[in-house]
């Protein structure tokens, strides 16, 4: 998974990206996990690349580099290198790692990320709806196909995770 994401990167064409790829080989993004899904070694790696193959699907008129952007970045934050960033908020820390490495964003992009938990149709634009959607989609699947739950349990939330996001 882990070359697939680095070749997805190298279709960007941006200033900084060479640098955020060293980031991502340097620190541990390939072995980590996520706090509340995908919990496991190399769930991160796994998670961007499923919120990647999402954004695609519902991308639309989305530039694609956008979508490369907020989909394998927008966490970015849940990897650590020592000295790296001080930040204490994993969309926070998402953001101060590109800046560090020079990583040009655009507006859009850089509220997609730091915003990419919450969802207001006040606000919201097409990018930071698709990478929410898609995210929220990504760890909805992965916590239905790893809990417990009786099959009926698994169907009312998935029919209600429907429901939410027709509602967007």
């Amino acid at each position: 998974m882990m070359n697939r994401v680095i070749e997805i990167l190298r279709t960007v064409d941006r200033r900084g990206i060479d640098k955020v790829v060293q980031y991502i080989l340097e620190s541990n993004f390939s072995t980590a996990r996520c706090n509340t899904h995908h919990t496991y070694r190399g769930g991160l790696v796994d998670h961007s690349i499923e919120v990647y193959n999402l954004m695609i699907e519902r991308r639309g008129d989305i530039p694609l580099e956008s979508v490369v952007i907020c989909a394998l970045f927008h966490d970015l934050g849940k990897s650590y290198k020592r000295g790296f960033s001080t930040a204490t908020n994993h969309c926070l820390r998402s953001i101060e790692i590109l800046d560090r490495c020079g990583f040009q964003l655009t507006a859009e992009e850089r509220s997609a990320i730091l915003n990419h938990h919450k969802i207001s149709k006040y606000y919201s634009s097409k990018l930071h709806t698709c990478l929410s959607n898609s995210d929220m989609t990504s760890t909805g699947a992965w916590k239905i196909s790893h809990s417990k739950q009786s099959k009926s349990s698994i169907k009312r939330t998935a029919n209600y995770l429907l429901y939410l996001f027709s509602k967007l």
